[in-house]
């Protein structure tokens, strides 16, 4: 009879799943579960979701679910709370080692800096970014890739009365241009639909990062030790990073 129960549960929580969302939400609190699932159901529309949580919610919520999930977050999207907690009041708000151990792949970097040291890496990084050889910089590499890459391409898949996902076009641009600030050369990614092996590693890392936020650390530290899973996926990307 349980086993009965148990397959009806199943069958029901894979029909709610696979069916169409017209208007992700992730306010459906299942029992034991918490939002789980809903949150996984909604992964690849994530922006939209965020957006209907705030409207619903407002600028300052928790969210808290199951513990052998680290779903444990104050979330916030008012601008006045972001300047208290990121610059204002900084000190109050330290990252930790288990934030930084999440973040290993930024190694001793602002993202993972507190106290003193991220106050002299920042006002290290605010000197720099305010130059105005910077800024002439930052203006030259964006032009570039606007008149050498962006808009070839676009007269190109006008020509061809082709069909272009604009969002992609967008993120390679971004990504060309980020990349040549930081590193000094243009993978050349936006002029062409290629697939970048740096720009797929950044990608695994990202959602790397997200997966140590979802599961208990004990988990990812689990599979970190025997280097399966996502986990062996980042190790592999790393070094792409490195060599890149």
């Amino acid at each position: 009879m349980v086993e009965v129960g148990l397959a009806l549960v199943s069958l029901l929580l894979m029909f709610w799943y696979f069916k169409p969302n017209k208007k992700p939400t992730v306010a459906t609190n299942w029992p034991i579960l918490g939002r789980l699932p809903s949150i996984l159901r909604s992964t690849d529309c994530v922006n939209e979701v965020i957006t209907d949580v705030c409207c619903a919610l407002g600028v300052f919520f928790k969210v808290r679910d199951p513990k052998f999930t680290q779903l444990d977050y104050l979330v916030t999207c008012q601008p006045k709370n972001m300047e208290y907690i990121l610059k204002t009041n900084f000190s109050n708000f330290p990252k930790g080692q288990a934030f930084v151990k999440m973040l290993d792949i930024f190694g001793d970097a602002i993202f993972t800096m507190d106290s003193d040291s991220w106050v002299a890496q920042r006002k290290m990084l605010h000197t720099r970014f305010s130059s105005k050889d910077f800024r002439s910089f930052i203006t030259n590499v964006n032009r570039s890739e606007l008149e050498l890459a962006l808009l070839p391409l676009l007269l190109h898949v006008a020509k061809d009365s082709s069909v272009v996902d604009l969002q992609d076009v967008f993120l390679r641009m971004t990504h060309d241009t980020g990349f040549t600030m930081i590193f000094g050369r243009n993978p050349n990614l936006s002029s062409s639909f290629s697939e970048g092996e740096f720009a797929e590693a950044i990608d695994v890392a990202v959602e790397t990062i997200l997966f140590r936020h979802l599961v208990p650390s004990t988990w990812w530290k689990l599979l970190r030790l025997v280097i399966v899973g996502q986990e062996r996926k980042y190790s592999k990307e790393w070094v792409t990073i490195d060599e890149t």
